[in-house]
């Protein structure tokens, strides 16, 4: 775990690629735009990688909030980041055809980086989407 004052970043069992923009959401946002760019030079992220100027000063931090509900179950609700990107695909090939279908509209048999980031790099003053990680909590007894 790395932390800033802009946020938190969980390297644990990512790649290099998801590591580099996890680090880079962190980072003072007067220097992300540059670390996009290096990052990109050395190859650690893709060349077609999106960033915006605009949301890095907008993202909505302030609407992260955490639920708990039935049988200790809690779930924390966020909008979502472009480090994202890559537990939506793992999700995205997890989903039935059915879900595919209902969820984007066609059947669609793969998610290609290109497309995914349109869903994780938006424009923050007019499109929200917000993503939720569940957490357990184990119950013992003794």
């Amino acid at each position: 775990m790395v932390v800033t004052e802009y946020g938190v970043a969980s390297l644990r069992g990512r790649t290099l690629r998801e590591r580099a923009m996890a680090l880079i959401e962190i980072a003072h946002p007067d220097d992300r735009e540059a670390l996009v760019e290096q990052a990109k030079k050395a190859k650690i992220i893709y060349p077609d990688q999106m960033f915006s100027a605009e949301c890095v000063r907008l993202y909505p931090s302030d609407i992260a909030s955490q639920q708990t509900f039935k049988g200790g179950v809690k779930i924390h609700f966020r909008a979502i980041k472009p480090s994202d990107e890559e537990d939506l695909r793992r999700l995205f090939y997890r989903f039935s055809d059915e879900s595919v279908y209902y969820r984007y509209f066609s059947p669609i048999k793969t998610m290609p980086h290109k497309q995914m980031q349109e869903y994780v790099n938006m424009d923050c003053d007019r499109t929200l989407s917000i993503i939720s990680k569940c957490r357990l909590r184990k119950m013992f007894k003794t």
